[in-house]
C-alpha cells in the first residue's frame, strides 16, 4: 500500500495502485507517454516516494495544466498565490490612500514569497509522478478513461496566468513608481 503524505492534507491519505499496472491500458489517460509513466508509478509504489519529473519541474504550472493536475498543482502553489494577491490588494490599498508604510515591505516580502514560491514548485515537480498515480488510479477506478493530455487546457490556463500576472505587475508597478516619485519630492 502507497501512502502519500501532501503538504495540505491531515492525515494521511492512502491509496492502493493496482499491482499490475498492464492489466488496464491506461494508455486512453496517459497519452503517448504511457510507457513512462507506468514505469514511474511501479518505481512510486514499490518506494513510496517519487523521482523528480523534470517538466514538472521546470513547467510547474503548464505541466500541471496539460496532465489535468491542476487543482494538485494550484494546492502546492495556494500559500504563496494566496499572499501575493493579499499583498497586491494590501498595496493598492496604500497606493490609493497615500500611505506608503506598507509599500515599503513589499520589497522582502516579495523576496519572500518567491523564494517559498519556487520551493513549492520544486517540491511540486519533486512529487508529481506519486501525486500522478494517485490521479490515475482514481480515474481508472472510475472507469473514466478521458485523455488527460490536453494543450488547450494549457493555452487557456497559461492565459489566466499572464493574465493575473499581468494585473499583479501593474499594480506593484504603480505602487513602486509612486513610491520613488514621493522620496524624490519629499
Amino acid at each position: 500500500m502507497a501512502h502519500l503524505v501532501l503538504p495540505w492534507t491531515q492525515p494521511r491519505v492512502t491509496f492502493k495502485p493496482p499491482l499490475d499496472w498492464n492489466e488496464r491500458n491506461l494508455s486512453p489517460i496517459l497519452g503517448s507517454n504511457q510507457q513512462y509513466y507506468l514505469d514511474q508509478f511501479e518505481w512510486c509504489a514499490a518506494k513510496n516516494s517519487s523521482n523528480p519529473n523534470l517538466p514538472a519541474l521546470f513547467l510547474t504550472i503548464c505541466h500541471g495544466f496539460y496532465r489535468n493536475m491542476w487543482k494538485e498543482t494550484l494546492r502546492y502553489l495556494l500559500i504563496p498565490i494566496v499572499a501575493y494577491a493579499v499583498l497586491a490588494l494590501l498595496s493598492l490599498v496604500s497606493l490609493l490612500s497615500g500611505s506608503f508604510g506598507i509599500s515599503a515591505l513589499m520589497i522582502p516580502v516579495n523576496i519572500v514569497l518567491g523564494v517559498w514560491f519556487w520551493i513549492s514548485c520544486l517540491q511540486y515537480g519533486k512529487d508529481f509522478n506519486l501525486l500522478y498515480m494517485e490521479h490515475v488510479c482514481k480515474k481508472a477506478a472510475a472507469n473514466d478513461m478521458t485523455p488527460d493530455p490536453s494543450g488547450s487546457r494549457v493555452a487557456i490556463g497559461c492565459l489566466a496566468i499572464f493574465g493575473i500576472l499581468v494585473v499583479y505587475g501593474i499594480i506593484y508597478s504603480a505602487v513602486m513608481s509612486s513610491m520613488i516619485s514621493s522620496l524624490f519630492y519629499w
